[in-house]
C-alpha cells in the first residue's frame, strides 16, 4: 500500500481534490490555498505579491485566504491563463 506524500494525503486528500474539511472553510491558511490551488505555498506567496491574489492579515504571521478568491482563481487559469 502507497502511504500519503504530504499531510494533506494522509487527511484524505486524492487527486488534488481538497479534503471535505477543506471544502466547508471559508479562509484558508497558507498552507490549505496551497493544497486548493495544487501549488507550493512559496507559490501562494508569490500570487499575494503580485497582487494575483488577496490575503487577510490577522496577525504578522497569521495570515488567511478566502476560498471564493481561491476559486476565482482556478477559474481565470481555467478558462484563459494567468493575468
Amino acid at each position: 500500500m502507497d502511504r500519503p506524500t504530504t499531510a494533506t494525503q494522509a487527511e484524505g486528500e486524492q487527486y488534488g481534490q481538497p479534503t471535505t474539511a477543506l471544502a466547508n472553510k471559508h479562509l484558508l491558511t497558507r498552507r490549505e490555498a496551497a493544497a486548493f490551488l495544487n501549488v507550493s505555498e512559496k507559490t501562494i506567496q508569490r500570487y499575494e505579491r503580485s497582487n494575483m491574489l488577496r490575503s487577510i492579515h490577522l496577525t504578522r504571521r497569521n495570515i488567511r485566504y478566502r476560498r471564493a478568491d481561491l476559486e476565482s482563481m482556478l477559474t481565470r487559469f481555467e478558462v484563459g491563463g494567468a493575468e
